[in-house]
């Protein structure tokens, strides 16, 4: 059997391949099983999603203008304009509020901007209201340029636009003027010789001593200029 198997060097050689063959696909084989076994890779996470813009709401003028503003019927607010207005009888846009301590609103109207004395807003008078269209009427009938209009009323003259210059009522425009002083020297030479003659009569008078003594002190201021 020895001798059988040196004379057969073939035979061995085909016993080493087949062995080799064999112990490659035991390799594979187990290399699949061990790949069978073990668990799928899994995916990476993703990321958070980012978290959204804030959202910044675009500011609102006629609202920050409310705020400023006397809370009264007078005062509306409609498609982001600021009025200040008595149903169809009056409507005027408010534009701005004073920053000074007095914090008036100002008013758009045909001759320009004019400043409303707050307390007006305030109480809402509407009466007051109703009567700015004959006012502005009467303003831009005078060609008033001026850009200092005051809306107030006055004690003597009521309702009113006032501006350094003058007055303007629903009666028309009052502007100051300049005058000269009329010369009267000839009254003043007049009123001291009267004067004289009076000072002189007063021996001849029922005045007592005390009322002597005022007449004295009174009738020279009499002579004296304005």
């Amino acid at each position: 059997m020895v001798a059988g198997m040196l004379c057969a060097p073939g035979g061995m050689h085909m016993v080493l391949a087949r062995s080799a063959l064999a112990a490659l696909l035991l390799a594979i084989g187990a290399t699949a099983a061990l790949a069978e076994e073990l668990p799928p890779p899994t995916a990476a996470p993703a990321a958070p999603p980012a978290p959204p813009a804030p959202q910044v709401e675009p500011p609102n003028p006629s609202a920050e203008l409310l705020k400023a503003l006397p809370q009264v019927p007078s005062v509306v607010a409609k498609d982001g304009v600021v009025s200040w207005q008595h149903g169809d009888q009056a409507s005027y846009p408010i534009i701005e509020v004073g920053s000074d301590k007095e914090a008036a609103p100002v008013i758009s109207t045909a001759v320009g901007h004019i400043k409303v004395t707050r307390k007006l807003i305030e109480d809402n008078r509407t009466d007051v209201l109703d009567q700015l269209p004959k006012l502005v009427e009467q303003a831009k009938a005078a060609g008033l340029t001026v850009n200092d209009l005051v809306l107030r009323i006055g004690i003597l003259t009521g309702v009113q636009l006032y501006w350094s210059g003058g007055l303007v009522l629903t009666e028309g425009v009052v502007k100051k003027t300049d005058l000269t002083p009329p010369a009267r020297n000839q009254d003043k030479e007049r009123m001291v010789a009267a004067l004289a003659r009076l000072t002189t009569d007063f021996p001849h008078t029922e005045l007592d001593d005390l009322g002597k003594k005022c007449m004295e002190d009174l009738l020279p201021r009499l002579a004296k200029d304005d």
